[in-house]
């Protein structure tokens, strides 16, 4: 195949990460995500527990119903931010073109490099070595989907789950999708998959077999990308819209389209601006992390908070070109002082840096010497938490504080 692109996806990566962390969870019922008794979401479970019917997505506490006897988890994000770089790192062995499309995921781009008389034989022989190589050196299961375009790789990928490889043959892409639930095509979500199935839709064959002007009539344009895309088409620049609409976790900034760099943190409500600014720190010291892993600056920085009655509100604030996790919760802290104003319990904040930049020219002469010691010293601290995570190195503004960046207590 002249043409050959690679999805590789973790298999229930935050369970298994969990599992390297404490073996003793291994076959067992593992929910991570908030706890059963507040209001926190599913954010993976482990297959055992999907025997029950438990997904990601849905409330910790219809969950707990399900699955009364599994082990909740909050999670170690730092631990999932340190092995999907690793896992990066693995396949950049591999091929330079490497692209992360979620903290789980990466499309890699194999084009000319497999054949009798290149680096490998058979797209075969790569998802072996590549799923070898990532177990021996992680610990780690993960499934591989081969096709002549993006789209393909990300389906196949979906459809080898778990701990498998398909590799779909040049030409051959619209009788693989055939068979498989619409639900499978990227772009089907819940609102449009339950408008195809009032037409009598099931299968993605059925959506190739649909006359074009009528998916048009109903869908637009967006009707004419699903049928591209169920006849097996690269759908133009799929590859762009897979990354630029993937989920906003951590390793989505390694990729070429990264518009910002957010996180938020749901947790019990609390009214205690101390507990909040602790919570704060954490997220604020998590992005800081992110953003200089790129070697970039914000100019812009917005926070979010959403009240216990659920209503949200969100303030933003233009810096000046910073990086530092300080700077970071400095600004954070002063809009939070200036947000929270109804002094009633919050359930969520959030903070988001965007305006990112690697042009450093606009800087005045005289702060050069100063950034260059505060990003040396970071470069360090940084070097510290990539190898023993997060909390090894906690930033000043944060002790000030007596943040842990533990998660939030119930």
């Amino acid at each position: 195949m002249e043409k050959l692109f690679a999805v590789c996806d973790l298999d229930t990566f935050y369970v298994n990460v969990e599992r390297l962390l404490d073996p003793t969870l291994i076959g067992k019922p593992v929910i991570v995500g908030g706890d059963p008794k507040g209001r926190g979401v599913v954010a993976s479970c482990s297959y055992e527990a999907r025997a029950y019917g438990v997904r990601s997505g849905m409330s910790s506490r219809d969950a707990f119903l399900l699955c009364p006897n599994a082990i909740f988890i909050r999670g170690h994000g730092e631990y999932y931010s340190y092995y999907s770089r690793l896992v990066k790192e693995i396949l950049a062995n591999f091929t330079p073109s490497v692209t992360a499309l979620s903290i789980d995921e990466f499309l890699c781009d194999f084009s000319g490099m497999v054949g009798i008389e290149c680096l490998y034989r058979t797209p075969e022989e790569v998802a072996k070595k590549v799923r070898e190589k990532i177990y021996l050196q992680t610990g780690l299961r993960i499934s591989v989907g081969m096709g002549a375009n993006p789209l393909i790789a990300k389906v196949s990928a979906s459809v080898a789950k778990p701990d498998g490889f398909i590799v779909v043959p040049e030409g051959q892409e619209a009788e693989f999708l055939a068979p498989l639930p619409m639900e499978k095509l990227p772009g089907v979500g819940e609102v449009i998959g339950e408008k195809l199935t009032e037409m009598g839709l099931r299968t993605i064959g059925d959506i190739a077999k649909m006359p074009l002007h009528i998916l048009k009539s109903h869908f637009g344009k967006i009707g004419e990308s699903l049928h591209a895309k169920a006849l097996g088409g690269a759908c133009g620049s799929f590859s762009e819209s897979l990354v630029i609409s993937s989920t906003e976790n951590e390793a989505i900034l390694s990729h070429p389209f990264c518009k910002s760099i957010g996180h938020e943190e749901t947790f019990q409500d609390t009214a205690d601006p101390t507990e909040i600014l602790s919570i704060l720190a954490g997220l604020c010291a998590e992005a800081g992390f992110r953003l200089r892993e790129k070697a970039l600056t914000t100019s812009l920085i917005t926070l979010k908070l959403r009240y216990s009655d659920f209503k949200t509100v969100s303030m933003q604030e233009p810096v000046h070109c910073i990086f530092a996790d300080e700077d970071i919760f400095a600004k954070a802290k002063e809009l939070f002082n200036r947000l929270y104003t109804r002094r009633m319990p919050v359930r969520l904040v959030g903070v988001r840096l965007s305006r990112l930049t690697k042009n450093l020219h606009e800087i005045p002469l005289f702060e050069w010497e100063k950034r260059l010691k505060k990003r040396a010293f970071y470069q360090a601290v940084d070097e510290v938490r990539g190898k023993l995570g997060l909390k090894s190195a906690l930033p000043l503004s944060a002790m000030r504080i007596k943040c842990s960046f533990s998660q939030p207590k119930n």
